[in-house]
């Protein structure tokens, strides 16, 4: 239902791309969004990781596919 975006960390360990993701969520989650009028809006966000890890990683539209779901 909202925007999506892709951040890649090809050398990132499982457990650091899943710290990085959760700090991510967590300032998204703490910091309001100013509109142009001065109304502030809670933005929230969710997080879906998967690993490919060469050289049998699937293509990266199965990798997306792979986060999405998650």
């Amino acid at each position: 239902g909202g925007e999506e975006f892709l951040l890649a960390m090809p050398e990132a360990p499982l457990a650091a791309a899943q710290a990085a993701a959760e700090r991510l969520r967590g300032i998204i989650a703490e910091t309001p969004v100013v509109l142009a009028d001065g109304r502030e809006v809670q933005v929230t966000a969710s997080v879906g990781l998967a690993l490919g890890d060469p050289p049998d990683a699937p293509a990266i539209e199965a990798l997306i596919d792979q986060a999405d779901a998650a």
